[in-house]
């Protein structure tokens, strides 16, 4: 997919600038049909653009092209009324095309030499601003970096002030990572900022980082790295039908074959008679989650409209192994017996070709946990450049605080994780690929060097699916909301579990494999929700 960046404000500029000529043409009876024909051009491309943006079709109609549209109505207005006074129209055109270059195509380049009393800069994009659109960064950018911000920087708030000479130096802005934190004093997540390089000074990275280091104004500085949604690894197993009676009527239970593997029918069994002392929230930071799904809608809970909807699947794919609706005659089922214990949320931190950032994970870390979320699951993530990636960790503690429990995938490269982010972040609880033969699988990354690594089922994984479909797929991206959806049953029971109680029973319940602790135990439904009982 190409970077189609550009073509919003070419078009919506094109239908500003159109308009202008257009009635400064006809008041002067020169031929208007170079303008009309221009604004004809420019209103399919604008219409054009709407299908390229983040936020899917129907989120652009709602939040963009109303205002859009007030605003050209408005021009239109204006510049009809001043037709007959040219000297008047002649300012406003200049002030069009002015605002069109301010607004549209030079917004965030300025310096921020007073930003940390205002904390905040004009012109600048938030944390949830956009990512990347395309498949690659521009090919200038160095290791893999975003260019919505190259660099995360731990502010040291005593010696700030001596970071302002090199954002001078190099021309370069920044602003608050995560401005809208509901609790400050969980983790140190309020002093990270971003720092945007221009892309004339990116050959000096190495040296900026060094000045940087060397001034005091920092107490720790991390590239902002891009997360790329992992491909689909290619494995094939010959699986028998799942055949137990489970009780529920979804006709694709077949199709599960972990559900036998980890003790589901028993597990439900020991729930049949349990009520659940709260409906817990489990949020899949993903590529979003089509939420009308029919399997999955009884127990979505929306956070916020642009992330219920989904281009690519693999969020909605997550949600429905997490938290599909049990026993409701459709699809698949899910740990959760009945939609009393838990709901499943969205927050959408890949864009709709499956890239993002650190700092756009990191945002929906916060904002999942700010949200009151009890599990928070990340199939995602990517090598790292960095020997310890603190955010992560930082981020993590905050959403600990908050009683989340974070679970994320181990990678797919067939590698050791400590090696990947966000699965070597502390505290997290990361999980393995485990095949219908309890086998690890051939392309899981391996856990015996995480600080809390478990296994589960994600070798032909069937889930649900956009425009209401199922699909079978494969990676540690599907075995991570299996844990999560165990977790969030679990948390139901126990409002009060933590990640390393919780991490405690499903190591001392879970099966012990021929990988060992490559792999880690291998999750059992019906043990670790007796355990959590026995608690009580």
């Amino acid at each position: 997919m190409e970077n189609f960046d550009f073509l919003y404000p070419l078009a919506y500029g094109g239908l500003l600038l159109s308009a202008a000529v257009y009635f400064f043409l006809k008041e002067r009876q020169h031929a208007a049909g170079f303008a009309r024909n221009s604004f004809f051009v420019s209103s399919l491309l604008y219409v054009l653009s709407l299908f390229f943006n983040d936020g899917g079709l129907m989120y652009d109609l709602l939040g963009v092209l109303t205002p859009d549209l007030a605003i050209l109505t408005v021009v239109i207005l204006i510049f009809n009324r001043l037709a007959p006074r040219p000297k008047v129209l002649y300012f406003t055109i200049f002030a069009v095309i002015a605002g069109l270059k301010l607004f549209f195509f030079d917004a965030g380049r300025e310096a921020a030499v007073n930003y940390f009393e205002t904390g905040s800069m004009c012109g600048m994009e938030s944390n949830e601003a956009k990512t990347i659109i395309g498949d690659k960064e521009p090919a200038t950018l160095p290791s893999n970096l975003s260019s919505n911000g190259e660099l995360l920087l731990d502010l040291n708030m005593t010696n700030k002030d001596d970071i302002v000479p090199i954002l001078e130096k190099y021309n370069m802005s920044i602003r608050r990572a995560f401005p809208n934190l509901k609790h400050d004093e969980y983790s140190e997540l309020e002093e990270y900022y971003i720092l945007d390089i221009p892309t004339f000074q990116l050959k000096n990275i190495d040296v900026i980082i060094g000045e940087l280091q060397e001034s005091g104004a920092i107490d720790y500085l991390e590239r902002n790295e891009i997360l790329e949604l992992p491909t689909n690894p290619t494995t094939s197993f010959d699986v028998a039908p799942n055949k137990p009676s489970f009780g529920i009527n979804d006709p694709n239970l077949k199709d599960l074959w972990g559900f036998e593997k980890m003790g589901v029918a028993e597990m439900y069994a020991s729930l049949k008679e349990q009520k659940p002392k709260k409906k817990a929230k489990i949020v899949i930071l993903d590529t979003g989650v089509e939420a009308d799904h029919e399997d999955i809608t009884a127990n979505y809970l929306s956070i916020e409209k642009k992330s219920d909807y989904d281009k690519l699947g693999h969020g909605t794919h997550c949600a429905g192994i997490a938290a599909a609706v049990t026993n409701n005659g459709k699809g698949i089922a899910s740990f959760s017996p009945n939609s009393e214990f838990v709901t499943v949320s969205s927050v959408k931190v890949l864009n709709d070709a499956g890239f993002g950032s650190q700092e756009t994970v990191l945002a929906g870390i916060i904002k999942a946990a700010d949200s009151g979320a009890d599990v928070i699951s990340l199939s995602l993530g990517g090598p790292s450049n960095d020997s310890h990636q603190k955010a992560y960790s930082e981020a993590v503690k905050y959403a600990n605080a908050a009683g989340a429990i974070v679970v994320v995938a181990a990678g797919n490269s067939n590698k050791n994780a400590k090696d990947f982010s966000p699965a070597n972040a502390d505290g997290v609880i990361t999980v393995s690929a485990i095949s219908p033969d309890l086998s690890i699988a051939p392309f899981s990354n391996h856990v015996q060097d995480m600080e809390m690594g478990i296994a589960a089922p994600g070798v032909q994984i069937f889930s649900t699916y956009p425009k209401g479909k199922y699909k079978f797929l494969n990676g540690t991206s599907m075995a991570t909301p299996y844990v999560a959806g165990l977790l969030g049953v679990m948390k139901a029971l126990n409002p009060e579990l933590d990640t390393k109680t919780a991490y405690q029973i499903l190591k001392e319940t879970g099966k012990e494999l021929d990988a060992g602790n490559k792999a880690g135990n291998f999750i059992q439904a019906d043990k670790a929700i007796n355990a959590v009982l026995e608690q009580e």
